[in-house]
């Protein structure tokens, strides 16, 4: 993997929601945070995955955290026209995480051959070795160096 690699990438929840859905409403989206960096560079310049259930827990968080609906809607379009859809057929993992809710995203990310998987979350970060090479868990500034994105990059 180098700096002209197209990396397969997924977001967990907390990435995604950290990034909000108030930059989404510019035409075009225009990021500010280097999370929302990031988020703007896996859609525009990777291969961003996601699978139904997580697209659920992001919809279901972003409820919670009373986004507006109306970029709850247009978040979902972004991730749906923009990243990839991974059909989960795995139903088990050699070292799962301890919380049963996160299994999910090691299914997506053996299932969609994800190079990186981005998390905050220390359920799967406590795992990370186990899944070396692919996927390599990495917090939200590994997975930024990774794909050369750097704090200056934002407006």
């Amino acid at each position: 993997m180098n700096i002209t690699s197209n990396f397969r990438i997924l977001l967990d929840t907390n990435t995604v929601i950290g990034a909000g859905s108030r930059w989404l409403a510019e035409e075009p989206p225009r990021p500010v945070s280097l999370v929302q960096c990031l988020v703007h560079a896996v859609a525009s310049s990777h291969v961003g995955l996601y699978c139904e259930s997580i697209l659920e827990e992001y919809v279901e968080v972003m409820r919670r955290r009373n986004h507006p609906e109306e970029r709850i809607a247009k978040f979902l379009a972004y991730v749906v026209s923009l990243f990839t859809k991974v059909t989960v057929t795995s139903t088990s993992c050699h070292t799962p995480p301890s919380d049963p809710d996160d299994v999910i995203y090691i299914f997506c990310a053996l299932d969609g051959g994800a190079d990186l998987l981005v998390s905050d979350d220390k359920h799967l970060l406590n795992v990370r070795d186990a899944y070396l090479p692919r996927p390599k868990i990495v917090r939200v500034p590994e997975a930024c160096l990774h794909l050369h994105l750097e704090q200056d990059e934002v407006e």
